[in-house]
């Protein structure tokens, strides 16, 4: 009998372990689709899906967009930057159509920056106005994300006019 009760124990012990190891790992299976947004990498447009309030994006497409060679290790994506010697090798209808490609994200993003700026400079004049607690800690909120994309996207501006100047200055 006791051989029994020790063997019910150690199977609900180990039936009650596996299942909260299960949840742990999320599952998008027979989720539903809540949205779908674009996202706009170096001028590439990309298709994107939110489930549950997060946003899933193909990672081929999106590392391929930002000038990455992706690659494949076992369950691992790699995501290396081109080397020079890879630039170098690139025909010339190729590399007019990166430096295209360039000129095309670096323009949207400075269309992005000065929409950014003009929103960010209106929140700022409309929290002067805030009178509660509630209405003055969302103007901040609102104006710190504001703040962070418009670093983003000037860093990210940065970046793709160095990749510009490096390609123009290829042989």
């Amino acid at each position: 009998m006791k051989k029994y009760i020790v063997g019910f124990l150690a199977g609900a012990v180990f039936a009650i372990s596996a299942t909260a190891f299960a949840d742990t790992i999320p599952s998008l299976i027979g989720k539903k689709v809540q949205a779908q947004y674009t996202v706009e990498v170096n001028g590439k447009v990309l298709n994107t899906v939110v489930v549950e309030g997060s946003n899933y994006a193909p990672v081929r497409s999106l590392g391929e967009a930002a000038g990455y060679d992706v690659s494949l290790e076992g369950k691992k994506v790699i995501l290396n930057m081109p080397t020079t010697s890879a630039l170098n090798q690139l025909s010339e209808d190729e590399k007019k159509e990166r430096i295209s490609s360039l000129q095309e994200a670096i323009k949207s993003k400075q269309e992005r920056i000065a929409t950014v700026t003009q929103i960010l400079g209106e929140k700022r004049e409309s929290s002067l106005t805030a009178t509660t607690d509630k209405d003055k800690a969302a103007y901040k909120d609102v104006i710190s994300q504001l703040e962070w994309n418009l670093t983003e996207y000037q860093s990210a501006l940065e970046s793709l006019q160095a990749q510009l100047t490096e390609l123009q200055q290829q042989p």
